[in-house]
């Protein structure tokens, strides 16, 4: 019995290594899928793009992007994909696979991206999984935004000269689960000196060690800090 015990807890550790390496090498890959995998800094012309990402977890669903565009303009995205773990991973591999591919394709069409992207996570999903999911359309010159919120949190606005405030705008039904979603952008500005974040429930859904959730209020109370 002794010995039986040793050979299984054994052949349990070897195959928890093994569990851990292949872990490892998918955390690799995904965050080989984001820019900078998981830490990105960028100045494209008069704008700095920041981007930071840490999985809960080995893998997770959690996604960003940059994509510089055409005519003086870059698409930035951020998305959080339902469930946890390597289902979500997957799903997120292949949101921001198509989410490249489409942005190109269609030049920055949010309506025609947003549709076209859709129908894809729709098709055959049978696990029934979605993205929540934020893409800007900036322009650099002017500091127009079109933007497209698939029931993803509300991006924060900051100024140099009054208090940031979470954007209050339109949204519409994460991707993947509904085929025929009616689609509306909506339209910002974001001033000299300011700046737009975008940010997964991770952040404002937060514990700490007391059990006390992190929150949009102390989101908005570091975006109030000056620069």
């Amino acid at each position: 019995l002794v010995e039986r015990l040793a050979d299984t807890a054994d052949t349990e550790r070897r195959a928890r290594k093994k569990l851990e390496g292949e872990l490892a090498v998918a955390k690799s890959i995904q965050m080989s899928m984001v820019p900078g995998n998981g830490s990105f800094v960028k100045e494209l012309w008069d704008w700095r793009v920041e981007a930071w990402l840490n999985p809960a977890s080995a893998v997770g669903g959690d996604l960003y992007e940059v994509i510089p565009l055409s005519r003086g303009r870059f698409l930035a995205a951020v998305g959080d994909v339902s469930d946890k773990g390597v289902p979500a991973a997957l799903f997120m591999a292949k949101t921001i696979s198509l989410l490249n591919f489409l942005a190109h394709n269609k030049d920055g069409d949010l309506i025609s991206i947003t549709a076209a992207l859709n129908q894809e996570l729709c098709r055959g999903n049978d696990a029934c999984m979605f993205v929540t999911l934020v893409m800007v359309l900036v322009d650099k010159e002017t500091g127009r935004v079109e933007m497209i919120n698939a029931g993803h949190t509300m991006p924060m606005q900051r100024y140099s000269d009054q208090l940031p405030h979470l954007w209050n705008g339109e949204t519409i039904a994460p991707l993947g689960l509904y085929e025929n979603v009616e689609l509306t952008t909506e339209f910002l500005q974001i001033p000299e000196g300011g700046s737009l974040v975008l940010y997964s429930d991770g952040v404002t859904e937060a514990f700490d060690v007391a059990g006390e959730e992190f929150g949009e209020q102390r989101l908005l109370s570091l975006g109030g800090r000056p620069h």
